[in-house]
């Protein structure tokens, strides 16, 4: 059983040899991905309606002050 099934979301991975999924789903436990465009039994579920995610591009470095 995963924690939370994200469904209907426009889904866009950062490979360019991978094609983006229109309405797609993924699934998350523990806070990591479980399941990518399947539709599984989770504890809670929400309906994206159609919104886009794509991958987070996080920078974490500092300057010299």
């Amino acid at each position: 059983m995963h924690d939370v099934l994200y469904e209907n979301a426009r889904l866009y991975p950062m490979d360019p040899s991978v094609h983006p999924v229109p309405e797609g789903s993924f699934a998350v436990t523990d806070g990591r991905f479980s399941a990518v465009g399947e539709t599984v039994p989770a504890r809670r579920r929400f309906d994206l309606e159609g919104n886009l995610v794509l991958p987070g591009l996080v920078d974490c470095h500092t300057h010299l002050v």
